[in-house]
């Protein structure tokens, strides 16, 4: 199987790292270039070279943006497999990602991420009236200074990606999962934290 890859940042690098033999794309081709020599993969200069080697699968792990511009020309040939889920938050286009994929016997695989329960929130999707994401991180992750914890949003799966595409992806992922009009998702800069924490709140008639 030949792997492509979109994105050498942390995930691109790790599963290039873990693979071999893959082919990498990035819009700064010098990261890609360290990537590749120290991975024994093929650094390409453009998406449409990378898409010439052919490869089985393409794993997105760029942004929502390389989403957008690349999804659909994947599914055309290959298997696509996104890591920035909250370019889905966009029901027209998820519509026609899966619909491009169906035509040309493709999968689109979008990883449960930090959803460790992600399989039984989808399974009483039918059942769920509301979701609540709280998504807790440093103040720096969104570049903004605070002394207290704040909440800098509250709203929407759609605005919630839109306003901070590199730190709510996991918004996109329950969206897809349970539909999403039903995911509310609000977002805390705490200075008290080091790492990222996710709390899913889920209520419906099951309880």
């Amino acid at each position: 199987m030949r792997v492509g890859i979109i994105g050498c940042g942390s995930i691109g690098s790790a599963v290039a790292k873990a693979i071999g033999n893959t082919v990498i794309y990035d819009a700064d081709h010098r990261k890609a270039l360290d990537v590749a020599r120290k991975c024994n993969a093929l650094a390409v200069e453009s998406f449409d070279e990378l898409m010439r080697q052919k490869p089985d699968v393409v794993l997105e792990a760029a942004s929502q943006e390389a989403v957008r511009m690349y999804g659909k020309r994947v599914v055309e040939r290959a298997d696509l497999v996104v890591m920035s889920a909250g370019a889905f938050a966009d029901p027209e286009f998820f519509r026609e990602i899966v619909e491009t994929a169906r035509k040309s016997s493709r999968y689109v695989i979008v990883p449960s991420g930090a959803i460790a329960g992600i399989d039984a929130i989808k399974s009483v999707a039918h059942h769920v009236d509301e979701v609540v994401l709280i998504t807790r991180k440093n103040p720096q992750s969104f570049g903004i200074e605070t002394e207290k914890k704040k909440t800098i949003f509250e709203g929407s799966v759609l605005e919630a990606v839109k306003l901070y595409p590199k730190n709510v992806n996991i918004a996109g992922v329950l969206g897809i999962a349970v539909g999403i009009e039903r995911v509310k998702v609000r977002i805390i800069a705490d200075p008290e934290v080091s790492e990222n924490i996710h709390q899913i709140r889920v209520r419906g008639k099951f309880g």
